[in-house]
């Protein structure tokens, strides 16, 4: 009778094998590999700024594609007579009012991709308020949109802007339905008002909903009722304005006569 015996190899042994193999498989491309020609990058990084050598975000990307022809836009709002170049996909994601509107024209629009899609603002002014929005304060509304951040249109970055701009901005903000945009107005206004400004500012915000702005008027005007009432603009506020000043006036006299 034969009998067979079957050996198995150790697996440290075959752990040792399969380490030569590998040895020999890279000094093999080692030999190979001598003497040929190295491979490298020998090309400058497009996100890499050349200026500077800091590295392009996406931030500072779009940035670079506000109102510029070289990065292809698909829309042109007109306002003034003067061009503001943009991206539909870039306003559209940060304003609803422009997504709604422009949803409408890719869904039936059959024309070229080159084309682009033009439009006046036309409703970039409130007749009830006299406001009509200069081509300086569109583009800081529409750059907001591609930075997240508002760029004045001043002289010095961190100046304040006169009245007449921010209330341009939250006119166009509000009927953009842009709410931080409003408050960066709101905010701007109260730096830059004067005592014969309080009553006109009080009439926008409260046409343009900027509660936090109407608040602040109407306690100044109240605070200030003998000076500001002198002003012929006091004369225009309405009904309802002008009680909700006798009313504030009542509780701040009720205040200070506890």
């Amino acid at each position: 009778m034969l009998c067979m015996v079957v050996y198995q190899v150790p697996q440290a042994l075959l752990v040792q094998l399969e380490v030569k193999q590998w040895m020999m498989q890279q000094l093999k491309m080692t030999d190979m590999q001598h003497r040929a020609p190295t491979v490298k990058q020998a090309n400058a990084n497009p996100f890499q700024l050349a200026q500077d050598g800091s590295w392009l975000t996406a931030a500072s990307f779009l940035a670079d594609m506000f109102d510029s022809q070289q990065h292809f836009p698909d829309a042109n709002i007109i306002i003034g007579g003067r061009t503001i170049h943009l991206h539909k996909c870039v306003v559209a994601r940060g304003c609803s009012a422009f997504a709604a509107r422009w949803t409408s024209n890719w869904a039936d629009s059959s024309s070229s991709t080159n084309s682009q899609d033009s439009a006046i603002l036309d409703t970039a002014c409130c007749d009830a308020c006299g406001v009509q929005t200069s081509y300086d304060t569109a583009r800081t509304f529409f750059r907001f949109l591609y930075t997240g951040e508002v760029h004045w249109p001043t002289e010095q970055p961190d100046e304040q802007p006169d009245m007449t701009t921010a209330m341009e901005l939250l006119v166009l903000a509000d009927l953009y339905q842009m709410p931080y945009l409003v408050c960066a107005a709101e905010q701007a206004l109260k730096s830059s008002m004067t005592a014969s400004q309080y009553c006109q500012v009080l009439l926008v915000a409260d046409h343009h909903s900027a509660q936090q702005l109407r608040r602040y008027c109407l306690h100044v005007i109240a605070s200030g009722y003998d000076m500001v009432s002198q002003h012929p603009s006091f004369q225009q506020l309405t009904d309802e304005l002008l009680d909700e000043i006798e009313q504030t006036r009542e509780a701040l006299q009720q205040l200070d006569d506890q």
